[in-house]
């Protein structure tokens, strides 16, 4: 699953602000911190856990910027620096958007020394916004760094490439103050993004097919009811995508034509649909659901297998059906 660039800058920053806060505390800033703006204020109302996606959800982003965008990606930063990332486009893994909230307070010396003038490079401050705030330019990723209620929030848009997906200073604006207003007092993060159907898929089912007990490693809801879940149970995984997105269905239908692969029976009721499985790669499932629902599985037990050619084990016929059940509404 690719990542893209905007991605990789919204961590990279968040990952500044950390870096910053490490050392003003050990004493190593060149210059140390003094005054109001060097410490943390001080939160006294209750923390409220927040759905970055939901600061500004993929309807009012695709109000604000003109362009349909849903939710293609979402990442856990680290747990001593942490932070979540929510990327909007309009393909999984394409962010034209990215939204990352780092809820931990810093101070604004820090927040400052991170992002304003003397962190380099060329930023413009951006008044009657949040505590503090500066525009910085990446390549071609504009970012909008918010200092608000102690915490670090970045919005970041593609800019300045030839394609037609580039968005300006204006609405990059717009987007950020909306993320900002929406921002509770007190934010703390969940440190789970998987979606509840992830969660919810029988863990038996899925250690009996893995040979080992399975890890959740991660979860993303794409919209339209799509989601993707992936499970570890060392060294074997099983990667799970579902989508109802008719144009998502054809354009993998496109690249991978079903007519060389092999009917598999005893996943779908009769009628439901068909079920299809690669003569050629051990663990993979296809499974269409009508004519614009698609379920692929991938499944490596941690024995692995004995041949690249070997039938779709009862495993994995297993989980296809524990997802169909909780997807589609099918036993």
């Amino acid at each position: 699953m690719g990542r893209s660039g905007g991605a990789v800058t919204g961590l990279r920053l968040t990952a500044t602000v950390f870096a910053l806060v490490v050392v003003t505390g050990c004493g190593g800033h060149p210059t140390p911190l003094s005054g109001p703006g060097a410490t943390p204020a001080a939160r006294t109302s209750l923390a409220t856990i927040v759905d970055v996606c939901g600061l500004v959800s993929p309807a009012k982003a695709s109000r604000l910027l003109e362009r349909e965008l849903v939710v293609v990606g979402r990442t856990v930063g680290a747990s001593r620096s942490p932070s979540v990332e929510c990327e909007l486009g309009a393909r999984f893994g394409e962010a034209l958007v990215t939204v990352t909230l780092a809820p931990d307070p810093v101070a604004l010396d820090v927040f400052n020394s991170a992002y304003g003038n003397r962190a380099g490079g060329n930023p413009t401050r951006v008044q009657d916004l949040g505590d503090a705030a500066f525009v910085r330019t990446e390549d071609t990723l504009r970012v909008l760094h918010v200092f608000v209620h102690g915490a670090v929030l970045s919005v970041s848009v593609v800019h300045g490439t030839e394609s037609e997906e580039t968005f300006g200073q204006g609405q990059l604006t717009r987007l950020t103050r909306a993320a900002t207003d929406a921002l509770p007092e007190n934010p703390a993060i969940e440190s789970s993004t998987a979606p509840r159907t992830c969660r919810a898929i029988d863990a038996t089912v899925l250690a009996q097919t893995l040979g080992r007990s399975p890890t959740l490693d991660a979860g993303l809801e794409l919209g339209n009811g799509s989601l993707i879940c992936s499970w570890s149970g060392q060294p074997g995984s099983v990667t799970l995508s579902l989508s109802n997105d008719s144009e998502e269905v054809a354009r993998f239908l496109d690249q991978h034509p079903l007519d060389q692969d092999i009917a598999v029976q005893g996943v779908l009721p009769a009628g439901e649909g068909l079920a299809y499985s690669s003569p050629r790669q051990a663990g993979d499932l296809v499974v269409l659901v009508g004519r614009d629902r698609l379920m692929t599985l991938q499944v490596i037990p941690a024995a692995g297998y004995a041949a690249a050619s070997i039938d779709t084990s009862d495993g994995e016929r297993a989980v296809a059906k524990a997802a169909l059940r909780l997807w589609a509404g099918l036993d």
